[in-house]
């Protein structure tokens, strides 16, 4: 079922931003459409997510997964263009976002040493979730290929973004999946 799923939002995500990079070749550029829409689905994923961490199981998998995606929110937002105070910009911006960064993922890691272990994860979440983990690692390579240019090719832009938009939309639907599969009857693990 998960890879019909992931298939299904693959192809939506794909035939919708095809047709819109047709029409709006602008919406690839960076800070456009193709990005705000980006935002908005790793939006959605943190809330799920961060919903999934005070009433589901595996709690630490989902407030890790809610920093996760607050941490790409902040790699595609470009906060030096908003008119926002300036103790903002110095947080979520050069030094400030890498240091938010590491201490966001040390907190990450404390939660995760605190709540299980790493071989329980491994036997009772991973093998569900594997799909989703996979699709995310092979769309985030093809991303970074042509986000690196490594292929000579006119659209590099406008495959990196749709990879990238492919990813973050499985990343919802691996937050629903989440959140529909871990229910609190067996309380935190």
């Amino acid at each position: 079922m998960n890879t019909v799923l992931i298939a299904s939002v693959i192809f939506l995500v794909n035939a919708f931003f095809l047709a819109v990079a047709y029409q709006l070749p602008q919406s690839i550029q960076e800070d456009n459409i193709y990005e705000n829409v980006q935002v908005l689905c790793l939006f959605i994923s943190m809330v799920i997510f961060l919903y999934a961490a005070v009433s589901r199981d595996f709690k630490s998998v989902a407030f890790i997964s809610a920093v996760t995606c607050f941490l790409f929110i902040l790699r595609e937002l470009n906060v030096e263009s908003f008119d926002i105070p300036h103790i903002f910009i110095l947080l979520f911006s050069g030094t400030g976002k890498k240091i938010l960064f590491a201490f966001l993922i040390l907190l990450s890691l404390y939660f995760l040493k605190n709540s299980y272990g790493i071989k329980h994860i491994i036997k009772s979440f991973i093998p569900d979730m594997n799909p989703f983990i996979i699709s995310l690692g092979i769309l985030f390579v093809i991303s970074w290929v042509f986000d690196k240019k490594i292929f000579d090719i006119q659209y590099n832009l406008l495959f990196e973004e749709l990879a990238e938009t492919n990813a973050y939309f499985i990343i919802i639907a691996a937050a629903m999946f989440f959140n529909m599969k871990y229910t609190l009857d067996k309380g935190d693990r």
